[in-house]
């Protein structure tokens, strides 16, 4: 019997310290941390940039950003957990190259490895950078592609959610929320074990949560997901379709992985396509590529 005690005792000591580590210390699996002073000159963009102060005051978050020709729309882009504002550098040249206004920004821990990513401060920051887009750009809401790239999607989404008349939100290989992912980065550390010692909700200390954001988005949604995605299963992008209100559309991409949607020109005519004239008069719609 007391065998039997000691085992469950130590069973239940393990999965409660590994869940208090994932609280304390999970972030530092799921956010990587580089330098924010990226300059636009040094990747040969021709774009502006300025350091505009967080929401946490003790850090600035670092904005590209360059304006629209007459009549074309402007890209707010709030990029993945990882690399910088640099490596998507041609990304946001092939809208710049179309005429499009772009705006990108990096977040406040970008700029040091002892800052821990802060829900509220991310979302805060986001809401100030389309602030100061409005205010200091001149850049009317109705104008603005609210755009998130992974990770990027939830604060999008988030900002979207709040039913301003933004022009749509586009959402490149979305996760469903983070307790999801800290499941999957659960398995991936701990293999079957995982189901011996499963991960507590109220422990993962996010929320980031895209299902819950798009239920209150009421502007056109564009969700694209890579079938080969081994970051963020595909099979999220399709619950988050499912989710979001009407008008919609989700597109497959089947032989790609996660970054791989800008390797041909696909995803980049449908969202310039998007960009300019919407959903038009579709409600929903699904595609493969």
């Amino acid at each position: 019997m007391e065998y039997i005690l000691y085992t469950v005792f130590t069973v239940l000591f393990i999965w409660l310290t590994l869940n208090i580590y994932m609280y304390l210390f999970g972030y530092k699996h799921v956010f990587n941390f580089y330098h924010n002073n990226d300059i636009p000159s040094n990747f040969g963009i021709n774009m502006n940039y300025k350091f505009l102060t967080s929401s946490s005051y003790d850090s600035d978050v670092l904005l590209w950003y360059k304006k629209p020709k007459a009549g074309k729309p402007t890209i707010v882009y709030f990029h993945g957990r990882s690399d910088s504002l640099g490596w998507r550098s041609s990304r946001y040249n092939e809208y710049i190259k179309k005429g499009y206004g772009l705006v990108a920004s990096s977040y406040f821990y970008n700029g040091s490895k002892n800052k821990k990513p802060v829900e509220k401060i991310i979302i805060s920051d986001g809401h100030h950078i389309l602030n100061w887009v409005v205010s200091e750009l001149r850049i009317k809401k109705k104008d603005i592609v609210l755009y998130g790239e992974s990770f990027g999607c939830v604060v999008a989404s988030k900002i979207a959610s709040s039913n301003d008349k933004y022009r749509g939100l586009v959402m490149e290989v979305p996760f469903y929320n983070m307790y999801r992912m800290f499941v999957i980065g659960a398995k991936k550390m701990l293999g079957f074990f995982h189901y011996i010692f499963p991960v507590i909700k109220i422990f993962v200390g996010y929320e980031f949560d895209n299902a819950k954001n798009l239920k209150k988005v009421n502007i056109p949604v564009l969700i694209g997901g890579a079938q080969k995605d081994s970051v963020t299963p595909f099979n999220h992008s399709v619950e988050l379709y499912e989710v979001a209100n009407t008008p919609k559309k989700h597109i497959t991409f089947k032989d790609r992985r996660h970054m791989e949607l800008y390797d041909t020109k696909d995803w980049v005519n449908e969202v310039c396509d998007f960009a300019e004239k919407g959903l038009g008069k579709i409600k929903k719609q699904k595609k493969i590529i």
